[in-house]
């Protein structure tokens, strides 16, 4: 038995070239390095860069209901300029808010982020890199102020996201168009 499993995958990439299917390798799935561009730069098998890491490669397979949820937020706050009054203090002069809230899956996860940023002095930018990279609000500021006491940092996320639900229901919605 061990040795036809040995004999069917030497044969396997044989016969997927006969039968004119492209190999894991062909496609650049296989053990070697992916496809190289001109001047050796390394590409994906669509011939784009890789990503860099997981939050990229997971907007990179977004579906588009994942688009429209981060659209939808950045939508909100174009529509509701009450909210965006509310939150602009939080944020550097001049910082587009609807750019800022891009990747973000509904508005209190930016409104909380907004907050926690603004109340711990982290930058916001790092603070939303960690998020958009898998991390929890509460992971990523315990990543980015690794001194601060566990209890503390759950405190705050807490104030942070109750201080979001509050404005994002404060603000009235603005009519459907």
């Amino acid at each position: 038995m061990k040795s036809f499993k040995v004999i069917s995958t030497a044969l396997a990439p044989i016969i997927a070239i006969l039968a004119g299917v492209p190999t894991l390798e062909a496609q650049g799935h296989g053990r070697g390095r992916p496809p190289a561009a001109p001047g050796g730069a390394m590409q994906s098998p669509s011939g784009q860069p890789p990503a860099a890491g997981r939050g990229a490669q997971q907007r990179m397979e977004q579906s588009p209901s994942a688009t429209r949820l981060e659209t939808r937020v950045s939508h909100d706050l174009s529509r509701n300029e009450q909210l965006k009054t509310r939150l602009q203090p939080l944020f550097p002069a001049g910082t587009d808010l609807s750019a800022a809230s891009q990747g973000f899956k509904n508005t209190g996860q930016f409104v909380a982020a907004a907050h926690v940023s603004k109340n711990l002095d982290i930058p916001f930018t790092d603070l939303k890199a960690r998020m958009m990279n898998g991390d929890s609000l509460g992971d990523a500021v315990r990543a980015l102020k690794p001194d601060m006491e566990p209890a503390e940092v759950k405190k705050q996320v807490k104030s942070a996201e109750r201080r979001a639900k509050q404005d994002v229901q404060s603000a009235p919605a603005p009519p459907a168009s």
